[in-house]
């Protein structure tokens, strides 16, 4: 019988507000927010699917309502509060005083984003399957991320979670899941649009050499800078042969 591997994390937002900078030295809008009464279990739906899903979002609200925070206080005691996977017992509610968590700003979240963006890009750049070379620290502040030509090691805080057909990691905190979840994809597979305005430019695509999302205006951008580069790179080429055309054509002529 085969064994499915999977990641998860806890998740269920009640809800989740933003609140304006209150003084001078507010580093900026801060979100506040609260768990449902019982938590749920959040998995990507595919292999990569919520590390793109983070690394694309625009919004911090609409993604924190979605997902929770990126890291948890408490996370441990937390944990005591998870679903319950042998369904003796039942998903425990949580108490009223543990459901608020830990406000952060939008400055600190999109730091983190922008971290993560930095090992998307910096991942694909890694050796291939064979190459002898560890790399550590693939990018600053990932001091504990060491990546090898095949694998990688991360330490990540949580708990494994069995099921008939299925072993489950539980991560302790949403950060941990989208690191698993991006490092669970093969490292060339990690893209990014070429074309500079789209939208939601990290992607994994099972094309190797894809250069753009898929998005027709990306596509026709990539396509348009394809020809741009090819008239560079041919002009003087396609210069003297027109004028050896309009020579032959019209050149001086023997009379007399």
């Amino acid at each position: 019988m085969q064994l499915n591997f999977r990641f998860c994390c806890l998740g269920g937002v009640d809800s989740v507000e933003r609140k304006p900078p209150t003084g001078d030295g507010d580093p900026g809008p801060t979100l506040v927010g609260k768990w449902k009464k019982r938590l749920v279990l959040i998995f990507p739906k595919r292999p990569g699917q919520l590390a793109t899903d983070f690394a694309n979002a625009r919004d911090v609200l609409s993604f924190t309502k979605r997902c929770g925070p990126l890291h948890i206080l408490g996370a441990d005691l937390l944990g005591k509060f998870a679903p319950d996977w042998s369904q003796t017992r039942g998903t425990p509610e949580l108490p009223e005083w543990l459901r608020p968590f830990k406000g952060f700003s939008e400055a600190e979240w999109r730091a983190e984003q922008q971290k993560f963006r930095s090992i998307w890009e910096t991942l694909p750049k890694r050796p291939a399957p064979g190459a002898k070379t560890v790399f550590r620290s693939v990018v600053r502040h990932i001091e504990d991320l060491i990546v090898r030509p095949v694998g990688f090691q991360l330490p990540v805080q949580g708990e494994f979670l069995a099921t008939p057909k299925s072993l489950v990691f539980r991560a302790a905190e949403l950060w941990d899941l989208l690191m698993l979840d991006l490092l669970s994809v093969r490292r060339e597979r990690l893209k990014k649009c070429a074309c500079p305005s789209c939208p939601a430019p990290y992607f994994a695509n099972r094309h190797l050499n894809a250069t753009s999302c898929g998005r027709e205006e990306c596509k026709r951008w990539v396509r348009n800078q394809s020809k741009l580069k090819w008239w560079n790179d041919n002009r003087a080429e396609a210069g003297a042969s027109s004028r050896r055309k309009v020579g032959g054509k019209y050149g001086a002529q023997k009379t007399g």
